[in-house]
Formats: structure tokens, sequence, C-alpha cells
């Protein structure tokens, strides 16, 4: 029982689990310059989903150590 509803039986999520379900995403966080600024159409200090065309700017901004990674989500 969690907050008075009764959880139904499972032989996969056993009783007291916590489960989410969400979009996981991973969040980057990149010091770069003007030039990748420029070169992906990207603003400055701005947050974007990556399309096709920012796929080849994960090799560039990979080789440098100004990346920052950490769990982000949707959910």
């Amino acid at each position: 029982m969690i907050s008075g509803y009764t959880v139904g039986r499972s032989n996969i999520v056993k009783p007291g689990a916590i489960v989410g379900f969400c979009n996981p995403l991973l969040d980057m966080t990149v010091v770069g310059n003007q030039y990748l600024l420029n070169k992906y159409g990207l603003k400055k200090n701005d947050a974007i989903l990556a399309k096709e065309e920012h796929m080849p700017l994960y090799d560039e901004i990979l080789k440098d150590n100004n990346v920052d990674f950490t769990a982000g989500g949707l959910g």
C-alpha cells in the first residue's frame, strides 16, 4: 500500500521499489568558443535538443576537457 492506494501484484516490481518512467537524457555543459557557436548555429548560454546537424559537434567537444556530463531527464 502506498499513500492509501493498493499496488497490484507483480513478479517484476517488488514491494517498496521506486520506479520511474521518463525520457532519460544526458546533459552536457560545454565551455566552448564563438567559433563552435557560429559553426553549429548555437546561442551563448542556451539549451537545445540536438538535431542531425549537431551530431559532428559531439566529436569536436569530446576532444576538449571542458565538458561536464550530468544526469538530465524529463519525467
